[in-house]
């Protein structure tokens, strides 16, 4: 965890050159501008990719800028691992029934 909120890696992928990818909260303690969710190579590192300024206890699922002082974009969609497999166990289910 990191200022109260769950922290995330990205597993790598297989036969892919290994990047270290976080995505994690940081509190206002360095002022507003760096308050929220970001996307980065370590915890609280200065190499960052994407940030989104929402204080929600989960990750947003849209709203993300790139780079993070920019405009957002709408192409980036985080979603919930879990909650996408329980939609299509559901999905395939009511497909058999």
């Amino acid at each position: 965890a990191n200022h109260g909120r769950k922290v995330f890696k990205k597993l790598p992928d297989k036969g892919a050159e290994a990047v270290d990818v976080f995505l994690y909260y940081w509190d206002a303690r360095d002022g507003p501008t760096f308050e929220g969710w970001w996307f980065g190579n370590k915890l609280g590192g200065t190499q960052v990719w994407s940030h989104n300024a929402s204080a929600a206890m989960t990750p947003p699922q849209s709203g993300w800028k790139i780079p993070w002082d920019g405009a957002p974009r709408p192409t980036l969609v985080v979603e919930n691992k879990a909650l996408m497999q329980r939609a299509a166990g559901l999905e395939k289910l009511s497909a058999t029934s």
